[in-house]
């Protein structure tokens, strides 16, 4: 979950019940079918192989065992993407349980995971609740891919226009000092957010949580052309620590796709 810049156009003020919001896109679409509510808010989507360099960096994470999987399922196989992440435009959570302002999210999920769920009936009587098992993460070979997804979709995030740090308590637990530590609104942002008579914004009381940096390197604006001005930041390290902080936040924080729940086969 990632902070956006204030004017950034989000799906968040309508999911909040702002009335205003809500009644210009409701009245946008029953009048014409169009504007936020025609599309479902994922803005793009990346398919990913890793490089031979990250196979080799994989070897040495915590949970290293994605290799065998690589080696028998994805290797020489470049039709076969191994993590999907995408952009939402918004928080698609409970809003009640985020600060205010905008937002924009980033999820991924595994394009053939290793991990296998099941179900088997536990009594004669067909409306008895089945065992179900969803499965998830119960094979190690699919902890490497997500960790790996974290840290790629991270790092899009940190390089798009709209990027003005980082909702901490949607990220892992790193370190204070780490460098993967997320970071949250600047000064700036955070007064542009905050109501004409807000008086506390800004204040860091009681609050472990850090303004995000500026850019390693601003857009040289007489050098470059105007669509290459970007500011630029440099990839984030991990350490052993920090890797093993995302693999225990995907235990706590995995879960469906919606829409990946099996395959039916219709016939007429």
């Amino acid at each position: 979950m990632f902070r956006a810049k204030p004017g950034t156009e989000t799906f968040d003020d309508f999911a909040r019940g702002d009335p205003e919001v809500q009644k210009r896109v409701f009245d946008e679409w029953n009048l014409k079918g169009t504007g936020p509510l025609a599309t479902n808010g994922i803005e793009a989507g990346v398919k990913i192989r890793p490089t031979p360099k990250e196979l080799k960096e994989f070897e040495n994470w915590p949970t290293p065992h994605f290799r065998s999987g690589w080696d028998s399922y994805f290797k020489g196989k470049p039709d076969k993407p191994v993590m999907h992440y995408s952009v939402i435009s918004g928080w698609f959570g409970d809003h009640m349980l985020m600060p205010p302002g905008g937002f924009f999210s980033m999820f991924s999920f595994l394009e053939y995971p290793f991990s296998r769920g099941s179900t088997h009936i536990t009594s004669a009587d067909p409306y008895a609740v089945p065992d179900f098992d969803a499965g998830f993460m119960n094979d190690e070979r699919d902890m490497v891919p997500m960790v790996w997804s974290y840290i790629k979709s991270r790092e899009t995030a940190r390089r798009m226009d709209a990027y003005a740090g980082e909702v901490q308590n949607m990220h892992p637990v790193f370190d204070f000092d780490s460098e993967a530590r997320a970071y949250d609104l600047d000064l700036d942002d955070t007064n542009k957010y905050a109501l004409p008579g807000n008086l506390t914004a800004g204040i860091q009381h009681g609050s472990w949580t850090v303004p995000v940096p500026e850019p390693d390197e601003k857009p040289n604006r007489k050098a470059t052309v105007t669509s290459n001005q970007k500011a630029k930041r440099k990839e984030l390290k991990y350490s052993d620590k920090d890797i093993k902080a995302i693999e225990e936040w995907v235990k706590r924080h995995v879960e469906t796709t919606w829409h990946c729940l099996g395959v039916s086969i219709y016939s007429i």
